[in-house]
């Protein structure tokens, strides 16, 4: 089954489920965000020697400003050296794993700030 056909099935499967659009909605997005970068358009174009865009924002959506020009001025430089030493696709994969190291720290200690408080919220209430 390609991608074009697995996609149409996907919507299909989605179309009958009436009472959570946003779940649906957000599968929907990241497939076809997969696809693209599944495409050999993506993979091929060797003119755009740039980080990805969307790991970039993610990088502006966590990290504080004082440090965000910091961190992807590194993260760019790494990019560049992994470009040309191993290429292109290697590099992005590379670039996606540092964002990732960047943010989930970031997200660990937010969600386990976020539980403590509902269990402060649940006492409160007993």
């Amino acid at each position: 089954m390609n991608e074009k056909n697995s996609y149409k099935v996907f919507i299909k499967y989605t179309e009958n489920k009436q009472e959570n659009k946003l779940p649906v909605l957000a599968a929907s997005y990241i497939f076809k965000t997969l696809a693209h970068y599944r495409s050999k358009q993506y993979f091929e174009d060797k003119n755009s020697v740039s980080p990805p865009k969307l790991a970039e924002y993610i990088i502006y959506l966590f990290i504080p400003r004082n440090s965000r020009d910091a961190i992807l001025g590194d993260l760019e430089e790494d990019f560049n050296e992994v470009s040309k030493k191993f290429g292109l696709w290697h590099a992005r994969l590379h670039y996606w794993v540092q964002v990732l190291r960047c943010i989930l720290p970031l997200i660990h200690s937010l969600g386990g700030k976020l539980i403590m408080l509902s269990i402060q919220k649940l006492k409160a209430t007993m």
